[in-house]
């Protein structure tokens, strides 16, 4: 009789076939914005790193099979799985796009239980696809096994994630940990100057004012308005990455926004952006969360591989795996110079038991509840993503 044994993922994150690449962002986009509706409290700050989830989902996903493998697909919105080879090469070039001005480090390892009988093809996959290692250890050994882990996720965040996982998150029934770091540290093209930072108010979503340390940069950028909201992309050096801001107009609510953004919104703005002057606007700040997705993932329809029903054959043919927890933790500070970003997530398995530009600038001023996104320039994928509604 097959036992029901443990796996947990640990993801950290920080953000051509184009046809390919194209469906693959798509997916990755709208998945994100599903993740974000999900998971959004409607009084807090938020930031995540979709990217960094997807990965660690996407490892598991090479690991299933039959029913548990097609609700992967749903949940990641990965109708075609051969647009899972964009997505490696998506992830290679983030990871080769560093330099003195900017880095983007995704790493990958998995943490195998030293008995546990794994799919030899599986493990020679992951470590093609996903460069990623497996190290042995023994989940009996409680705190070493956490010491090690924490130390690898801090090591690749740069320090910026610590403690992810604590002795609680493991026990006897550990088979398996996949972990993912992806680390962002971008310095704007356009730095702010430090001397035209003063403080004002921040209107939150409550209605409340907070007083705020607010940058100010006026320079051409990336800019699309309507009715309801403006947006606005300012690019990092080389530009390889862009940070943007979706800002709801006096009289729209963050809310609305939130429930009308979708992919096809996404991708209809960000083709119709133009590059004025803008009069720019936009608070220091900095902001860290946790994340249990399990009841998250569940609902967006990742159901059976939570369950002792789970087929995770293509990971051990000797052992009843299933998903146990999706945690995540992430970090973002913006100020004058740069912005830094990290998140770390894990996944357990446990047994079962437009026209002409005006002459003035356009002012974009974020003194109020906005989105915000890290993309990749090349492909509109989003790296990053969050909201700021409070001090």
């Amino acid at each position: 009789m097959k036992k029901i044994v443990s796996l947990f993922i640990i993801l950290s994150t920080v953000t051509n076939l184009y046809a390919q690449t194209d469906k693959f962002k798509n997916a990755l986009n709208a998945y994100s914005l599903d993740l974000y509706q999900n998971i959004k409290i409607e009084d807090d700050n938020m930031i995540m790193s979709p990217l960094s989830i997807y990965t660690a989902l996407l490892i598991a996903y090479e690991g299933a099979n039959g029913d548990t493998k097609n609700e992967f697909l749903t949940t990641l919105n990965m109708l075609e799985p051969e647009s899972l080879n964009s997505f490696n090469e998506f992830t290679k070039k983030l990871s080769t796009c560093s330099d003195t001005s900017n880095k983007m480090i995704i790493s990958n390892a998995l943490w195998v239980q030293y008995n546990l009988k794994y799919d030899k093809t599986y493990k020679e996959k992951i470590n093609n696809r996903y460069s990623a290692n497996f190290k042995l250890i023994d989940f009996a050994k409680n705190k070493r096994t956490v010491s090690a882990i924490n130390s690898w996720v801090s090591q690749k965040t740069q320090g910026c994630i610590k403690n992810i996982i604590n002795s609680n998150e493991i026990n006897e029934h550990s088979k398996l940990i996949i972990s993912n770091a992806i680390y962002f540290s971008g310095t704007w093209k356009d730095e702010f100057d430090k001397d035209d930072t003063k403080p004002a108010n921040f209107y939150t979503i409550k209605g409340d004012t907070s007083r705020v340390d607010f940058m100010h940069k006026t320079e051409n950028l990336g800019y699309y308005e309507n009715s309801e909201f403006q947006i606005l992309r300012k690019p990092y050096k080389n530009y390889d990455n862009s940070f943007c801001i979706i800002l709801p107009k006096k009289g729209n609510t963050l809310n609305g926004l939130e429930n009308s953004l979708n992919n096809t919104l996404l991708n209809s703005i960000l083709s119709k952006m133009r590059y004025p002057e803008v009069k720019l606007t936009m608070p220091k700040f900095k902001l860290e969360n946790n994340y249990s997705l399990k009841k998250t993932l569940q609902e967006m329809g990742l159901k059976l591989a939570f369950s002792p029903e789970a087929d995770f054959s293509g990971i051990s043919k000797d052992e009843q795996l299933m998903l146990s927890k999706v945690l995540h933790k992430t970090y973002i500070e913006i100020n004058e110079l740069k912005t830094e970003a990290a998140a770390a997530t894990i996944i357990e398995i446990e047994d079962g038991e437009s026209g002409m530009e005006e002459p003035e600038p356009k002012v974009f001023n974020a003194n109020h509840p906005f989105i915000f996104l890290i993309l990749d320039n090349e492909t509109d994928a989003i790296v990053f993503m969050g909201r700021y509604v409070k001090p």
